[in-house]
């Protein structure tokens, strides 16, 4: 994540340096990825993080044209893809992968069972076809249709699978059982070995839903941000604003099920605010953004991982984390202004929240200054690159990718 926000912040030298480091010392040469500094068994690995590395790597190429990173690290980034599709994971017939971790490094001892995670399916059906698209761009398409087929597959368990799919009471719910049903509650084998006072161990029953990575979907194109099932989905993550707090942010997932203490999570609450950016709610998105304005470190820039006490030693308020710059780099570099390239097209939508009229940025695109001027239509939507007319449809401009300085201007 935070290779992908330097990326979009103008710093694609630092994301190859990040990306580099990662396939050469974290990434095992079958694909798995280390999780806090060791490989862990299949049983609790995080199957997500495969997934994300594909799509950070594609990100950095879509960018920067420079492929030079995905040549020199392809055998592994090969294996990276593979790694989810290994027997011990992947059930044939639905396609979807399973094991008995989940998104926020909850296992076993906290109740995790056996089942497939929202996280995991939604970050591989969005990484394999980029894996794909590097494979063909290299030349070496061989596993190519395996991994499109592969997205194809679980996208269609996930979205519509009558016994696995992943909508239930028309939202997205966080996970299932391997034999099919949701997994709904949490039940640790043994309460009392979490730390005194933790709802975890307090509370008689402990809630999986809602959480906040139920918003993927709506963040990686997999579902329509204004379909009924996001606006479904928004209105049950909505509950983890303020749950046993009241400065404010959400929860990463329903209090009751947390091993830690209650409190709000930056970037939990920017993958909300995203969702709800894509979804034209712009009262939320505001209200997100002036909650991390308001919090200590808020104006520094420097926040904290988590907003809230910590009774139980050894866990003191210590980690700053810069995945939270990142989120709010994707917020408003791919969110607002609506750059999204691909491999072979500069493509901009504009998404300016209600009370923002108009915007002006300097961007690093294909190693060249791009310069975009936005402002709210009041007449028919209009573009100009470089003054000259260019078609916008649906709000929509795409161009070919840019080989000198560009300046665009779009009234949306």
């Amino acid at each position: 994540m935070v290779s992908e926000g330097a990326v979009l912040t103008g710093q694609p030298e630092l994301a190859a340096t990040i990306l580099d480091r990662i396939l050469t010392r974290m990434v095992g040469d079958n694909g798995a990825a280390l999780d806090s500094s060791f490989h862990r068994p299949p049983e609790t690995i995080e199957l997500d993080q495969n997934g994300q590395l594909i799509h950070a790597l594609w990100t950095h190429w879509a960018w920067t044209g420079d492929d030079a990173l995905i040549r020199k690290h392809w055998p592994r980034i090969k294996a990276t893809a593979d790694y989810p599709l290994r027997a011990e994971f992947l059930d044939q017939r639905t396609g979807l992968v399973k094991n008995s971790r989940e998104f926020w490094e909850r296992g076993p001892s906290h109740g995790i069972r056996d089942g497939y995670e929202l996280a995991y399916q939604a970050w591989n059906i969005a990484g394999w076809p980029m894996a794909a698209e590097m494979a063909e761009h290299l030349g070496d398409g061989e596993r190519a249709p395996v991994w499109r087929t592969a997205a194809a597959q679980m996208k269609q368990s996930f979205l519509n699978d009558p016994v696995y799919s992943f909508i239930d009471g028309g939202r997205f719910i966080k996970r299932r059982l391997a034999a099919g049903p949701r997994q709904q509650t949490a039940e640790p084998p043994n309460r009392l070995s979490m730390p005194a006072g933790m709802p975890l161990r307090e509370e008689a029953v402990s809630y999986l839903d809602p959480d906040a990575s139920s918003v993927f979907p709506m963040l990686l194109g997999i579902t329509d941000p204004g379909s009924d099932v996001a606006r479904r989905t928004l209105e049950a993550v909505e509950t983890l604003w303020n749950q046993r707090w009241r400065n404010g942010g959400y929860g990463r997932y329903h209090v009751t099920g947390e091993p830690d203490s209650p409190g709000p999570w930056p970037f939990a609450t920017l993958f909300i605010a995203r969702a709800y950016l894509e979804a034209g709610v712009s009262d939320k998105v505001w209200r997100a953004l002036r909650w991390l304005q308001s919090v200590p470190g808020g104006r520094s820039g420097a926040w904290f991982e988590f907003y809230g006490d910590r009774p139980s030693p050894p866990l003191p308020q210590v980690a700053i984390i810069p995945w939270i710059w990142a989120e709010i780099a994707m917020l408003m570099v791919a969110g607002v202004l609506g750059v999204r390239p691909t491999p072979s097209a500069l493509v901009i939508r504009p998404n300016l929240p209600l009370g923002l009229d108009s915007l002006s940025s300097k961007l690093r695109f294909n190693r060249q200054d791009l310069h975009l001027s936005l402002r709210r239509a009041t007449a028919e939507p209009w573009a100009k690159a470089n003054g000259r007319n260019v078609p916008i449809d649906k709000g929509s401009v795409r161009l070919p990718r840019p080989q000198g300085p560009l300046e665009i201007e779009m009234s949306v």
